[in-house]
């Protein structure tokens, strides 16, 4: 399972608006993971003391090669329910 930990309310809401409004958030990791592939994704609100874990399908991967030109590898997922459901 990915998974991704927000630690104030403010990272959260950020994170919302920009992706989770979309249907999707972008979770960084080194784990090689193919597009297409099932995923789980753990949601940690650290901040409320609430987790969450949504069933996606990565949309989209930034490879740990691309780490030194600046990148931030991991895998864009986009969720199986609606996203004002998330």
């Amino acid at each position: 399972m990915l998974a991704v930990v927000f630690e104030t309310l403010e990272a959260f809401s950020k994170e919302y608006h920009e992706n989770l409004t979309k249907g999707g958030l972008f979770v960084p990791t080194r784990e090689p993971i193919e597009v297409r592939s099932r995923v789980e994704v753990g949601i940690d609100l650290e901040f409320c003391r609430q987790a969450i874990v949504l069933a996606g399908e990565v949309v989209h991967c930034v490879p740990p090669e691309l780490e030194a030109a600046g990148a931030v590898p991991g895998v864009a997922v986009q969720f199986e329910i609606p996203a004002a459901e998330v």
